[in-house]
């Protein structure tokens, strides 16, 4: 199965996405996490020690390449298998899950990262035949990801809305986007909410779209805490509500993806 995460910037989405993959890894299932965000902090969110981050391996701008048919039409795909390609980028992150970092921007006026979203469309693409366990994708924020087809080939789009006129304003452009790609399911998760007003104005939002809200976490300042001690929400804070939460969520996931 192939799960994305999306939402506006600072809505929460990479932790959420770091401590779903860690909860999916513990329930014994085989995690591929994939940072798709240019300024990637995934691994910190699921436990690799963070003078380590930044001297991760990054997909290679050149992963793809071009193969001509017999009827001359041409097509692209990766230049590695999916398994050379976790052996030679992959990075092991805490429970087992595998991190795959998309790629990064490391100077100034270096242009677009077209190619990374055009690596990523692959690699998903390719993924549709690795039938083993479970690939999660934290895009970047807002909606380019959408507008350029990179997630044209997952499975579940996961929205995450926090109850903010501009997490809500952009969970809507980015359910429409999803639509047009013809994403299969498309789902909310309901976040840092405080109060039965913040639950009802993301349902309402949600429901407005036809999506369906499959899980909220509460605003919880042990994840708060974690952050500020630099350490991942799972190791820090295993207890907490906003995680035990996410193990709801991860449940609620399978039970709508079987």
């Amino acid at each position: 199965m192939r799960i994305a995460i999306s939402g506006k910037g600072g809505s929460g989405k990479t932790t959420l996405a770091g401590t779903l993959a860690r909860v999916l890894a513990q329930q014994g299932l085989q995690v591929l996490a994939i940072d798709g965000d240019p300024n990637p902090t995934l691994g910190h969110t699921l436990g690799i020690p963070h003078d380590e981050v930044d001297t991760l391996p990054a997909l290679p701008a050149d992963l793809l390449e071009t193969v001509a048919a017999a009827d001359g039409t041409e097509t692209r795909r990766l230049r590695l298998s999916i398994p050379a390609l976790k052996d030679a980028f992959g990075t092991a992150a805490p429970d087992g899950v595998t991190l795959l970092i998309a790629g990064r921007v490391e100077h100034a006026s270096r242009g677009c990262m077209c190619g990374v979203h055009a690596a990523m469309r692959g690699l998903l693409r390719e993924l549709m035949v690795d039938t083993e366990g479970v690939t999660l994708t934290d895009m970047e924020a807002g909606i380019e990801h959408l507008s350029r087809a990179t997630l044209s080939d997952v499975d579940v789009l996961l929205v995450v809305v926090e109850p903010f006129y501009k997490s809500i304003y952009t969970g809507e452009k980015v359910v429409s986007l999803a639509r047009e790609l013809g994403i299969p399911r498309i789902v909310g998760i309901a976040n840092k909410v405080r109060t039965d007003e913040d639950r009802t104005v993301i349902g309402n939002a949600c429901a407005r779209w036809g999506i369906e809200v499959i899980g909220e976490v509460p605003f919880d300042e042990e994840l708060r805490d974690a952050e500020q001690s630099r350490r991942a929400p799972m190791d820090a804070a295993a207890d907490s509500p906003a995680v035990h939460a996410v193990e709801r969520i991860a449940e609620r996931l399978m039970a709508v993806t079987a």
